[in-house]
């Protein structure tokens, strides 16, 4: 049974890392379900400046 707490945190960690999206313009999730942690690399760091990569 998931605890109210886990919901919690689950909702919290979604909203912080949207607004990182947001304020970085995009990005690329990295989601680790073993260690249950969700984490955000800059779109500066997926592709090299002045690069233009299609991800889909």
């Amino acid at each position: 049974m998931v605890r109210t707490a886990d919901w919690e945190r689950a909702i919290m960690t979604g909203y912080a890392v949207w607004r990182q999206l947001h304020k970085h313009g995009g990005g690329r999730l990295e989601l680790d379900l073993i260690t249950q942690t969700l984490a955000l690399s800059s779109p500066d760091s997926l592709c090299p400046a002045g690069s233009t990569t299609s991800h889909g």
